[in-house]
């Protein structure tokens, strides 16, 4: 059974100043294209990547990427909130799909052995599954994540600017973990100090935190 991938990539990126944060270079490509790249590295089919703000732009990031299985839509209604985006990405997963991976697109160090980890667990439990990784207060959730079919209705329900870590809360429980050693793959971009912070090789990361 193809499980398919959403890339979540419909956001104003408000925090990020200095351009667009989807077109900001991290190691000589676009952000968004990296997110795109490990999408399809993985079995990801189709590969949906949502747009909304700054649609352009994340064409730009994207172009001349030749896939079969990579499609675009756009959001309309991306000023309402992230959760309109969810929805909006949610409507092109197949009907015989027993569920979907969902990525972000400010999320370059994904790599798709990870997203392929993920398909896994998700193909044999069929749960909720995501990596976790040691926070100072516990695990922290992290991604990408596979929402099993059965959870649709309930993301779909959210509104503005709730995410589908309101469900993701409800059915922690439940959930397939998966544990990481530490959280290099996690980074995301909000700020220009996040896109400066990752461009630095890792083993100088250290002392600039």
């Amino acid at each position: 059974m193809k499980i398919p991938g959403l890339v979540l990539a419909a956001g104003r990126g408000k925090r990020f100043a200095g351009g667009s944060k989807m077109l900001a270079q991290v190691d000589g490509r676009p952000v968004l294209r990296h997110v795109v790249e490990s999408a399809l590295a993985a079995r990801l089919d189709p590969v949906v990547v949502v747009l909304g703000a700054g649609a352009q732009d994340g064409l730009q990031a994207i172009e001349g990427l030749d896939d079969p299985r990579l499609r675009v839509v756009f959001n309309p209604a991306w000023a309402s909130g992230k959760a309109s985006t969810f929805e909006a990405g949610l409507r092109e997963v197949p009907a015989d799909a027993p569920g979907v991976v969902a990525l972000l697109g400010d999320m370059p160090r994904v790599p798709a052995w990870l997203i392929e980890r993920v398909i896994a667990e998700f193909e044999l439990s069929g749960k909720l599954t995501f990596p976790v990784h040691q926070g100072h207060d516990g695990p922290i959730k992290g991604h990408p994540t596979a929402y099993p079919r059965e959870l649709f209705g309930e993301v779909g329900r959210l509104v503005g600017d709730d995410t589908a870590m309101a469900a993701i809360r409800r059915h922690w429980g439940e959930a397939v973990k998966i544990p990481l050693d530490d959280d290099l793959t996690q980074a995301d971009i909000d700020t220009a100090q996040d896109l400066e912070l990752l461009n630095v090789r890792p083993s100088e990361q250290g002392r600039l935190l």
